[in-house]
Protein backbone atom coordinates (compact mmCIF):
# COMPACT_ATOMS: atom_id res chain seq x y z
CA UNK A 1 0.00 0.00 0.00
CA UNK A 2 1.03 3.57 -0.66
CA UNK A 3 1.99 5.55 2.41
CA UNK A 4 2.85 9.18 2.51
CA UNK A 5 5.15 10.49 5.16
CA UNK A 6 5.68 14.20 5.56
CA UNK A 7 9.10 15.48 4.65
CA UNK A 8 11.01 17.44 7.23
CA UNK A 9 13.52 20.24 7.02
CA UNK A 10 16.31 21.41 9.27
CA UNK A 11 16.68 24.74 7.50
CA UNK A 12 14.44 26.63 9.89
CA UNK A 13 16.07 27.85 13.04
CA UNK A 14 15.11 30.33 15.69
CA UNK A 15 16.85 33.62 15.14
CA UNK A 16 18.44 34.95 18.34
CA UNK A 17 17.15 38.32 19.53
CA UNK A 18 20.65 39.70 18.86
CA UNK A 19 20.35 38.93 15.12
CA UNK A 20 18.38 40.37 12.25
CA UNK A 21 16.32 37.73 10.42
CA UNK A 22 18.50 38.19 7.31
CA UNK A 23 20.03 35.02 5.87
CA UNK A 24 23.09 35.68 3.75
CA UNK A 25 26.05 33.91 2.20
CA UNK A 26 28.76 35.39 -0.02
CA UNK A 27 28.02 32.44 -2.36
CA UNK A 28 24.83 34.29 -3.39
CA UNK A 29 27.02 36.58 -5.51
CA UNK A 30 27.46 34.67 -8.74
CA UNK A 31 30.35 35.56 -11.04
CA UNK A 32 31.90 33.77 -14.00
CA UNK A 33 34.74 35.44 -15.91
CA UNK A 34 32.80 38.70 -16.21
CA UNK A 35 29.92 37.07 -18.11
CA UNK A 36 27.53 38.07 -15.33
CA UNK A 37 27.75 41.64 -16.67
CA UNK A 38 25.92 40.47 -19.80
CA UNK A 39 22.99 39.08 -17.83
CA UNK A 40 19.95 41.35 -17.40
CA UNK A 41 19.80 40.66 -13.64
CA UNK A 42 22.44 41.87 -11.20
CA UNK A 43 23.93 38.63 -9.86
CA UNK A 44 25.85 40.53 -7.18
CA UNK A 45 22.91 42.48 -5.81
CA UNK A 46 22.73 40.60 -2.52
CA UNK A 47 26.35 41.37 -1.75
CA UNK A 48 25.71 45.02 -2.57
CA UNK A 49 22.71 45.11 -0.22
CA UNK A 50 24.70 43.53 2.61
CA UNK A 51 27.62 45.86 1.86
CA UNK A 52 25.31 48.87 2.13
CA UNK A 53 23.84 47.60 5.42
CA UNK A 54 27.37 47.04 6.78
CA UNK A 55 28.57 50.48 5.63
CA UNK A 56 25.61 52.06 7.41
CA UNK A 57 26.46 50.03 10.53
CA UNK A 58 23.04 48.36 10.42
CA UNK A 59 24.41 44.80 10.37
CA UNK A 60 27.63 42.98 11.26
CA UNK A 61 28.75 39.38 10.74
CA UNK A 62 27.40 38.65 14.22
CA UNK A 63 23.91 40.00 13.46
CA UNK A 64 23.42 38.09 10.19
CA UNK A 65 22.10 34.53 10.06
CA UNK A 66 24.39 32.21 8.10
CA UNK A 67 22.89 30.32 5.18
CA UNK A 68 22.68 26.52 5.21
CA UNK A 69 22.56 24.59 1.94
CA UNK A 70 19.28 22.76 1.38
CA UNK A 71 19.40 18.98 1.19
CA UNK A 72 17.15 16.94 -1.09
CA UNK A 73 14.96 16.19 1.94
CA UNK A 74 14.62 19.93 2.56
CA UNK A 75 13.61 20.53 -1.07
CA UNK A 76 11.01 17.76 -0.87
CA UNK A 77 9.13 19.80 1.74
CA UNK A 78 8.00 22.14 -1.05
CA UNK A 79 8.75 20.30 -4.33
CA UNK A 80 7.79 16.89 -5.70
CA UNK A 81 10.45 14.26 -6.32
CA UNK A 82 9.38 14.26 -9.97
CA UNK A 83 10.17 17.96 -10.27
CA UNK A 84 13.56 17.57 -8.57
CA UNK A 85 14.43 14.65 -10.88
CA UNK A 86 13.71 16.86 -13.90
CA UNK A 87 16.31 19.34 -12.65
CA UNK A 88 19.08 16.71 -12.54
Amino acid sequence: PFTCRPHTTHLYSKVPASCWPIVYSAEYNITFMGLEKLHPFDSGKWGKVIGFLRDEKLVTEETLVGAVEATEEDLLVVHTRRYLNKLK
